[in-house]
């Protein structure tokens, strides 16, 4: 190879490589933006749990932290940590006017991504490594420091999404000095809860104390609470509009044969014909005296029933049941803790996997 050539040969940075490196170093130590980094340092420390598919970091062999895999089954990294030291670093990028975009959802930013470049050697020996998915960056230039109804300054944070080398990165030597970064806007989710945790600032990028006000920056940043509150007076209102959740039958009803009242279609509403009320209720029948009434909560609806001489006779279903959230309805299913005893004395959780509750096993007819 030719010593004129301008590619030296691998792993040869010439006196023109870092001539160049350090021209391009203070362009963005004089014409950047500052940017502050909050380093991903891979998934929380976990324990065995006798899921194979969850990383047991405690015990991980892996050099790399950052490139272990919280949950393989499902690709994901829900509890990250992030370095409680946040690092400056200077950048370019460039500035546009959010569009805005009118969809079903509503109305929507279509262009908040932001690339970013870095001079690449001052970033490694910043950090300690190239910018990664999973970083997150505080735009502190950004910063809103003229909050409705506070002092808090509050910044707009980015998580990378990927990294590349840009073509005007390169050289005449073939060698590159800048590293660009796609960022997205984080959400308030579990993934950023080591940064959205953090106190809120104020215009100098202090942490302030805040007293009754906004204690981190996710009481801030997220419209959680907002939302629920939101949501929160529509149910009461739709309680309030429609209490019950079957329709309305009085003009609809039938005689049946042993009565002469007539009774309504769907009306039931678990009160005793005498009116009493409350009445009895629980998931198994007590020890009562004839003419007792009582409400069965283990059926879905409940279900009222009178003593007799020999047995429980059902009256009335309760069909005037409340309106519940299916999401309620739903957390009750997926939560559910509760253990099941068995006539033997033995107990079994209710909930389980199906390869638990139904297990594989041979065909002797196929052996």
């Amino acid at each position: 190879m030719s010593k004129f050539a301008l590619w030296k040969g691998l792993g040869k940075k010439s006196k023109d490589y870092k001539f160049v490196d350090r021209i391009v170093s203070e362009q963005y130590r004089r014409g950047g933006v500052e940017f502050w980094i909050h380093k991903y340092l891979g998934p929380e420390t976990q324990t065995a749990n006798g899921d194979a598919t969850l990383t047991n970091t405690a015990t991980s062999q892996s050099v790399i932290p950052e490139l272990d895999i919280q949950d393989v089954l499902n690709m994901e990294i829900r509890d990250r940590t992030y370095d409680p030291d946040v690092y400056s670093l200077m950048g370019h990028y460039q500035i546009t006017d959010n569009d805005f975009g009118l969809t079903l959802a509503g109305m929507t930013i279509t262009n908040d991504t932001l690339s970013i470049t870095f001079h690449l050697n001052d970033m490694v020996n910043q950090i300690g490594r190239k910018l990664m998915t999973g970083d997150v960056i505080e735009v502190i230039h950004l910063r809103d420091d003229l909050v409705l109804g506070s002092d808090i300054a509050v910044s707009k944070f980015y998580v990378v999404d990927e990294g590349s080398r840009p073509a005007e990165g390169w050289d005449p030597n073939w060698l590159s000095h800048i590293w660009r970064v796609r960022c997205q806007p984080i959400a308030d989710t579990q993934e950023y809860r080591n940064i959205l945790n953090l106190p809120p600032t104020d215009t100098n990028g202090d942490p302030i104390a805040t007293g009754n006000g906004p204690s981190a920056l996710a009481d801030i940043l997220s419209t959680y609470n907002k939302e629920m509150a939101i949501s929160d007076a529509i149910v009461a209102e739709a309680e309030n509009q429609v209490p019950f959740r079957t329709f309305q039958p009085a003009h609809l009803y039938v005689l049946p044969a042993d009565i002469d009242k007539p009774e309504s279609i769907w009306a039931g509403d678990g009160i005793p014909p005498n009116g009493s009320k409350p009445v009895n209720s629980g998931e198994s029948f007590p020890d009562a005296a004839i003419g007792s009434y009582f409400l069965r909560t283990d059926y879905k609806p409940p279900v009222l029933y009178k003593k007799t001489a020999t047995r429980w006779q059902r009256v009335k279903i309760d069909y005037r049941q409340p309106w519940v959230p299916t999401n309620e309805t739903l957390i009750t299913f997926i939560n559910n803790d509760a253990i099941t005893t068995y006539t033997d004395g033995t107990v079994h959780p209710e909930k389980q996997n199906i390869r638990t509750a139904v297990k594989p096993k041979l065909d002797p007819d196929i052996i």
